[in-house]
């Protein structure tokens, strides 16, 4: 064997390790750093192990195997080499002598990669692992987006749109408003006029927007057009104006039952006998009711029934009539003995100007129907005897619609805060009229209003479920209640969605969560617009649902009006009478029954009506 070669190579690798025996530290400083982020435990990869796992299994065996092994076989081998070699130790002696020395020298270089390594693996395990585990979670590649409704989110995502309504407007079909796309969402008009309506929605969130939407343009497409505004609105009445100067149509009728604006009306003059008849027996609330009372009342209908014979639709001649006065001069006293509940009401009714026209004249529902007439109906929400009568003219002209059938011309009716003239006639009306080519649309706040009636004696219960079965289309704005949103949702169906059940997640050594990626996903059934969104409705938007259509989001906007297109009724009594004055007339009608008929009422007409409301000329 050449032994000085092998000296030569021993003298190299001495060289070598005596120009870098400094880097021997480094390497023992790497491993121990790799040790405390890593940890000594596990040494083995279960099978399911992620990338990361995997490495940190590699690494931590590796910075074992340098600190606990190599380092000591190493110097163990130097001391074997050197002995055998040079046949002493002083080599060894030196180098490791050096090696000591570079640890006490380097010791505030391990304290601080001790203090370093520590705190990189706090803010690795509790800050820099969960953000990225949080990112990779957000961004991967899901089998299925579906989720749960959540209200944060869709009050962020629905916001209230503006737009010029007018612009949209299409012949043949009837703009409701636009779709989330701001794309136009049209009901056509062969099949708008097969369906009722009925928009539901709270005091201020846009019912009305959608209302004179939809009375403008069935003006301007000739529909004979009516509505009653109970509350009253602010704009329709100026909208219905407008519609009908742009359409080249004489101006709305206008009949104020509070008499405060003009027109009148009869509530009897109209109609068949036994249409007539049926409207008396609920103007002095006698009519059959289903209960006990009917037994009371029986008499006074059968009486009514013969008085009926001279009666010529005049209150005047109701109220001496029922006082025993018959026309021939005979009197009948038991008139006077049975009908006291009725000549209370009758002379109410008599004591309200709006309700006593001239004979042959106000409001006729059956010329406004032939002519197509577009009318305006002021109501109230808070005086009885109003109440009364706007739900007798509903009546009158829901009977007019069936008597007179099809006359080719599309008649649409539209009833705001409909709680307040809710009877049997108009549950009748909704599911009779359609053939008549007549609809309707109604308003009201909430479906539990239907079950909240004056008249307790009206089965509220089936009142409601009619509406609600034969308004076809509804159109819900947002809900204020949760019981509400609950029954909006539910009308607009179900959808299946796969969402996640359960996410795995672990906690890391220093007790920050990471996910890991797997979970369980599970099928179940939302409504396919859900509470939350009924909930979160901006103001003039509401969802559409109709037949053979998905419920959809819709906003809504104005019809815009110009300042010199704002109209107001033209008052025709500027304040009501004193007590005293109240008084006085009280005594004289109680002294002597006198006909307080407003003869000054003109004969009914389009051209009269306009003249009542102060309109010079047609447009």
């Amino acid at each position: 064997m050449d032994t000085s070669a092998l000296y030569t190579s021993i003298d190299y690798a001495l060289g070598f390790i005596d120009a870098h025996h400094q880097y021997i530290r480094l390497m023992f400083a790497t491993g121990l750093g790799f040790l405390i982020f890593f940890g000594i435990h596990p040494l083995q990869s279960k099978d399911d192990a992620t990338t990361g796992e995997f490495l940190a299994v590699i690494i931590r065996r590796i910075s074992l195997l340098l600190i606990l092994v190599i380092f000591p076989a190493f110097m163990f081998v130097m001391y074997l080499v050197t002995k055998k070699v040079y046949g002493n130790t002083e080599y060894f002696e030196w180098f490791f002598e050096n090696t000591i020395y570079g640890f006490k020298g380097s010791w505030a270089l391990y304290l601080a990669l001790f203090i370093g390594t520590v705190t990189f693996r706090v803010i690795s395990l509790r800050i820099i692992a969960p953000n990225i585990s949080k990112f990779v979670r957000k961004y991967r590649v899901r089998q299925s987006n579906s989720k749960m409704s959540d209200i944060r989110a869709e009050i962020n995502n629905l916001k209230t749109k503006d737009f010029i309504t007018l612009d949209y407007l299409k012949d043949g079909q009837m703009l409701i408003g636009l779709d989330s796309n701001e794309k136009p969402v049209y009901i056509s008009d062969a099949e708008f006029k097969t369906m009722h309506l009925k928009l539901i929605g709270p005091t201020q969130v846009g019912k009305g927007v959608l209302q004179g939407v939809i009375l403008y343009q069935s003006i301007v497409k000739g529909w004979t057009t009516g509505f009653f505004d109970i509350k009253p609105d602010k704009f329709i009445y100026s909208i219905m104006c407008k519609a009908c100067k742009d359409a080249g149509r004489p101006q709305p009728i206008v009949v104020d039952l509070n008499g405060i604006g003009p027109g009148s009306y009869n509530m009897f003059s109209n109609g068949t006998d036994r249409d007539i008849m049926s409207r008396l027996q609920v103007a002095v609330n006698i009519n059959e009711k289903g209960t006990s009372a009917d037994f009371y009342s029986a008499e006074e209908r059968a009486l009514l029934m013969d008085v009926y014979k001279h009666f010529d639709g005049s209150l005047a001649t109701l109220e001496r009539l029922l006082l025993g006065k018959l026309p021939n001069g005979q009197n009948k006293p038991e008139y006077y003995d049975v009908t006291k509940k009725s000549r209370a009401y009758v002379k109410e009714m008599r004591s309200h100007k709006p309700l006593n026209p001239a004979k042959n004249k106000g409001f006729n529902v059956d010329r406004s129907i032939n002519e197509g007439a577009v009318f305006y109906i002021r109501g109230s929400i808070t005086d009885k005897l109003v109440r009364k009568a706007q739900t007798i003219m509903l009546m009158d002209i829901i009977q007019s619609a069936l008597r007179i059938g099809d006359i080719g011309r599309h008649f649409y009716l539209a009833i705001d805060e409909v709680k307040f003239i809710v009877s049997d006639m108009l549950a009748t009306g909704l599911s009779t009229v359609l053939s008549s080519n007549m609809n309707m649309s109604v308003a009201f706040q909430t479906p539990n209003n239907l079950l909240n009636l004056e008249d307790s004696t009206l089965n509220a219960k089936a009142i409601k479920s009619e509406v609600e079965t034969n308004t076809l289309v509804t159109f819900c704005y947002r809900a204020e209640d949760e019981e509400t949103a609950d029954w909006a949702a539910k009308q607009s169906g179900t959808r299946n969605k796969v969402t996640i059940r359960a996410e795995d997640i672990d906690y890391d050594k220093m007790g920050a969560e990471k996910y890991t990626g797997r979970k369980q996903t599970q099928r179940e059934q939302e409504e396919f617009i859900p509470k939350n969104r009924f909930l979160a409705l901006p103001p003039r938007a509401g969802v559409l649902m109709r037949p053979n259509n998905l419920a959809q989001i819709v906003y809504t906007c104005w019809v815009p009006l110009a300042p010199e297109e704002m109209k107001s009724i033209v008052r025709t009594t500027t304040k009501e009478p004193s007590r005293s004055t109240q008084q006085v007339n009280k005594n004289k009608s109680e002294e002597k029954v006198k006909d307080t008929t407003d003869n000054s009422d003109t004969d009914y007409g389009l051209d009269d009506f306009m003249n009542e409301a102060g309109i010079k000329n047609r447009p």
